[in-house]
Formats: C-alpha cells, structure tokens, sequence
C-alpha cells in the first residue's frame, strides 16, 4: 500500500459537477484539490469520445434556450468554450410518421382525425371532473387525471415503460413532474414561440468538461482517471481515507480532509454504511449507446430523432453534426448515437455487440431514418449503469433515510446527478456545483443546515428534453 498526500479536499466523479466544484476550489486550495474518476475518460455523461478520428457525445446532449445568463457567461466567460445559436430541429417518430419536436400544437393535431380529437377532449374532461381531487400517487393516475385516459395511453404509458422498464403504476407521481415530453404546457408555450433554438459547445459538449479540468489542472489540482474508490475509513464521525484502486490494480490510502461525492448515492451508503445489516438502495436505469457510422448521409436538418413507441427498440437517435457543423469528420457518411435505455441483466444488456448493432440498423430502416440498409463503416459501443433515476413509489422514503445518515458524517457532501438522485440538466449541474463551492469558499463547511436548504432548491429541478 502507498500513502499519498494528507488531508485533501477529494471529489468522487468528474462530471461537470465535480469538475466545477474542482476548478472553483483549486483557485484557493490548489493541489490539495484532488478529483477522483472511476472511468478512464472525464465529463460523466457529458462526455465526448474520440475514435478513429471520429467524434461522438454520449447522448443527446444541449443547452436549453431558458438556461440562465449567469450558466451562459460562466461556460463562455469564464470557461472560454464557444456556443454555437443552433435552430432545434428535433423529429418525434408518431403514427409511422415524423412530427416536429418540441411539438407545434397545429403541426401535432393535423394527425388525428376530427372524431379522435373530440374523443381526446372529452375524456380529458370526463376526467377532469370526475376524479378525486388528488393527482394520484403515481405516474399512471396523475397522468390520466391530468390529461384523460385516452391522451395518456395514446402518447405516455408506452414511453413511460420504455424509459423507466417498470409499469406506469409502480412510479411515483414524482415522475410525471421529473419529466414529461411534450406535455399540454410545451404545446400551449408552442403557440407562442416563434422559433426553437437552443445552444451547443462549437467542438462538441466534451469541451465544457475539456476546460473545467484545464482551468483546475492550471491551479494544480491534481485529476487521476481510472481511479475507483473501494473503502471509506472514519476516525471521529469524518472520514479520514479512502482506500483508491488505480487501472493496474494496485491500491493507495488517501487522507481526506473534505470528500465531496457525486457518485451514485447508494454506492456511496454501501462504502460508508457498509456495516449495516440492511442497505437501503435506489433503483435506477441504465443504457446502451451505439455510436455508429454509416456509409449514407443524412441530408435531413434533423438532430435528433424521438423514439416514445415500444416497437422500437431505440429511444432517442442523435446526428452529431448536425449539433455543429465543426464536428463534420472528412470521411463520408453519418455518425450516429443511439440510445437504449436498460436496466442491467436485461435481454438486451446482456446481448452481444454485434446482434444489438443489428436490431438498431433494422429500427433505423424501420422508422425511415434511412430508406436501405446502411452499411456500418464502423461501431462502438457504451455501458451505462446507473443514468437515470427510477422513481418508484418509495423512493423519497429511500432517499431521505440515505441522506440523513450520511448528513451524520460531518465531513460529507453529496451533489450532482448521482449524488442528489436527480434527473436534470447540464446547466443545472454547473449551477450546482457552484453553489456547493461558494459555500465551501464562505467558510461554511460546518453549517451544514445553510447547505441543505440550497439542496431543497436543486431537488425541484427536472430535466428538459
């Protein structure tokens, strides 16, 4: 065993979370700044990959035309990335056909039929006033109470098992309200926007995580990829180690002297409350990504392509050149990422690569992306374990009695998507990661009441699709 350095401020992850809190801190505490990342590459799910001279993000990934100015500065200002004004284009597969996305009131009703659409009110009404006042305690029931039986089982119930692989009645009401796709406010907001545009780093996404880990690393903090944390070790309620094993195997003691996680909050309960007879753990959904070229080009203006059906096995399919046109690699053809979200040990986790490469080109002839079968140049694809948070009807019970006890760890902060349990945005996790570092900055380290009255705001926050 190694020792290294004494009492560092360490952070589990280096997604854009940890690596905001890193670059802030590091101005004060320079290389007693220490961020620990388990994968071998940076960025967490805001990652850009390079391969073969090919450049793909993990997912579909934006910044949203209502993201705050302060977000917007601070990535161009401080961070000095360019953001490209880019008009959304988005298409959402439907009916065999592709409508726009975010969805035009008048460009989604002309799919249905006079009598459809009266059948749609009419039970929107039926329901409206006669069920029970509440909104029901889970997805299936605030859903049908907000929208009607015939509006939800049309658009949501099939999109909600495939994102969430549970039946609607097993998720909380939480659901509806962590994100929804192209509910009655999007189509109303519709109404009014003359445009929908949104904006996106000109070299890909990776460069927001690319200059958060420069700017930390020019203060001399210290990031080590390929780094997965195995225990945690206490001495007076505060942990005092981490034990650290690198990608050769071979295991370091780090002294702590603050450890910010953005891990997933139960891994973090099952290194630091290990001993407890029962853990209590949250369930989450996981995806497959599929980064592809083909030999044909899309000639399309659309990014992204929306998959809600259960006939398709694909969820979501972005075009990354279209995000920015300075993405456009010499070679021919189109790069593709497709998602599939999963939960692992299903059918298709365990399915290997290349029949999992065969069931997507056959959904991108399916749903017209392509009108022959493309030929797949090259191909790689992406694990994701723990992405998005299932929200099951136990949830919160779950989740506060995790966070108290590690509230109890006086040296202990937890933050960013995994460490907050939340599904959000890219601008949300940098406004995050600031707040926790002005708090640390302030001398506040011990208040920890202060700090979890800002957590109360971030828990509000939801994704935006």
């Amino acid at each position: 065993m190694q020792k290294v350095s004494a009492g560092k401020i360490v952070i589990i992850g280096a997604g854009i979370t940890g690596l905001v809190i890193a670059m802030e801190l590091s101005k004060k505490y320079g290389k007693n700044v220490l961020v620990l990342e388990r994968e071998e590459y940076i960025g967490g799910l805001s990652a850009t990959v390079k391969r073969d001279g090919l450049i793909y993000d993990f997912g579909s990934h934006r910044l949203h035309r209502d993201i705050q100015q302060d977000v917007r500065d601070y990535i161009e200002k401080t961070l000095g990335v360019e953001l490209l004004k880019r008009q959304r284009n988005g298409k959402l597969f439907f009916r065999g056909r592709y409508i726009h996305y975010p969805p035009n009131l008048f460009n989604f009703l002309k799919h249905f039929s006079t009598s459809e659409i009266m059948g749609f009110i009419g039970s929107y009404l039926h329901n409206f006033f006669q069920s029970p006042a509440s909104n029901g305690l889970n997805y299936h029931d605030a859903m049908v109470k907000a929208m009607g039986s015939k509006i939800y089982s049309t658009f949501y119930e099939g999109y909600a098992e495939k994102l969430w692989g549970k039946n609607p009645c097993d998720i909380s009401v939480d659901g509806k309200r962590k994100r929804v796709i192209g509910d009655f406010k999007t189509l109303r907001r519709s109404l009014h926007a003359k445009s929908s545009y949104y904006y996106y780093p000109r070299d890909g996404i990776g460069s927001i995580p690319d200059a958060l880990a420069r700017k930390a690393r020019e203060n001399k903090a210290e990031i080590i990829t390929g780094a997965a944390v195995r225990a945690v070790k206490f001495h007076n309620n505060r942990v005092a180690q981490l034990v650290v094993e690198d990608r050769q195997g071979v295991c370091s003691h780090i002294d702590v002297g603050m450890l910010i996680s953005t891990m997933p909050l139960d891994d973090l309960f099952k290194l630091t409350l290990a001993d407890q007879t029962h853990a209590p753990q949250l369930e989450w959904r996981g995806a497959k990504l599929v980064h592809a070229l083909t030999d044909q080009v899309l000639t399309s203006d659309t990014e992204t392509y929306y998959f809600p059906g259960r006939d398709i096995t694909v969820g979501r399919v972005s075009d990354i050149t279209k995000y920015s046109p300075y993405l456009r690699a010499a070679t021919p053809g189109t790069m593709l990422t497709l998602e599939i979200p999963l939960s692992e040990g299903d059918a298709l986790w365990n399915m290997d690569d290349a029949s999992l490469l065969d069931i997507c080109r056959h959904d991108l002839i399916k749903v017209n992306i392509f009108k022959k079968d493309p030929r797949i140049i090259n191909y790689f694809i992406t694990r994701l374990l723990k992405t998005y948070p299932v929200y099951t009807l136990e949830w919160k019970k779950t989740f506060y009695s995790i966070t108290q006890q590690l509230d109890q760890i006086n040296n202990i902060y937890t933050i960013g998507r995994g460490g907050l349990y939340l599904h959000c945005n890219i601008d949300h996790c940098i406004e995050q990661g600031i707040a926790l570092a002005k708090h640390l900055l302030a001398g506040e380290s011990c208040d920890k009441d202060a700090w979890g009255s800002q957590v109360k705001t971030f828990l509000t926050q939801s994704a935006r699709d």
